[in-house]
């Protein structure tokens, strides 16, 4: 189910069929937990090291890791979130004669970064949250992490389980990242141009929240009605593909024909 909730994610849907960093950049991020969650700690924070070297902005994720490996007490991870930066520095100094290249030759760095590429509302990806995951997503979204955080306050009094770790890495990864992309949007920082396909980066972790939302409403719904209804929610945001996936590939500097 988690699979179908992400193919019908708008905007990971476009980003799919392009050879773009953000599908490879999620792939990581997913790898990451999922080795996390498998007691893989030290994997985990090699896959998660690589994160910057995909997209610059996955350092800031970093706090998120760190927190969980120190709540697990896995120090002996913590060292290994710069093995990517360590070995891609090494490989890339026969060719840059410079060890530090990953620094020195940053492109997204500069005063100017508003005067070239602009700036915009602070609330500029809520506004586009139809074609980033589309409205039922969102809301599933929404209650699936309420359904967690609830199940953790309540059930679980507030402990170090699952559900905590569930709650930082997963939906948490996704605040941080929109959160990061917002900001530096609004005071044209980051030479960030505001595009919306970005957030196809942690698309997947929306829909493995919105899973738990899923079930609560798949259960609240047998109830009350059937519960083959639930399943037509995950196909009610293709209703605007078409606008949806052309303003997407106007972003990626593409015009599309949707058929």
């Amino acid at each position: 189910m988690g699979i179908l909730l992400v193919l019908f994610t708008p905007v990971y849907f476009i980003m799919m069929f392009t050879s773009l960093t953000e599908v490879t950049f999620s792939f990581f991020l997913a790898l990451g937990v999922w080795l996390f969650f498998k007691e893989k700690y030290i994997f985990s924070a090699v896959i998660w090291s690589f994160l910057p070297i995909i997209r610059s902005e996955g350092f800031v994720l970093f706090p998120l890791f760190i927190l969980v490996f120190g709540l697990k007490k896995q120090f002996f991870a913590l060292p290994l979130l710069s093995a990517g930066f360590w070995l891609i520095s090494f490989l890339g100094n026969f060719f840059y004669d410079d060890f530090w290249w990953l620094i020195t030759n940053m492109p997204y760095v500069g005063n100017n970064a508003r005067d070239i590429y602009g700036s915009g509302s602070l609330l500029h990806y809520i506004h586009h949250t139809e074609g980033i995951l589309g409205y039922p997503l969102a809301g599933l979204f929404v209650i699936g992490f309420g359904v967690m955080l609830h199940k953790w306050v309540t059930a679980e009094r507030r402990k170090l389980t699952s559900s905590l770790y569930f709650l930082i890495l997963i939906p948490g990864s996704f605040f941080t990242f929109l959160a990061a992309h917002s900001i530096v949007w609004w005071l044209g920082t980051g030479s960030s141009l505001g595009l919306v396909r970005v957030m196809a980066s942690v698309t997947p972790l929306v829909a493995l929240t919105a899973l738990p939302g899923f079930n609560f409403l798949e259960s609240w719904l047998k109830k009350k009605i059937m519960g083959s209804a639930v399943f037509l929610l995950q196909f009610c945001s293709q209703r605007s593909f078409g606008w949806v996936s052309t303003r997407i590939w106007e972003d990626l500097g593409f015009h599309a024909r949707i058929v």
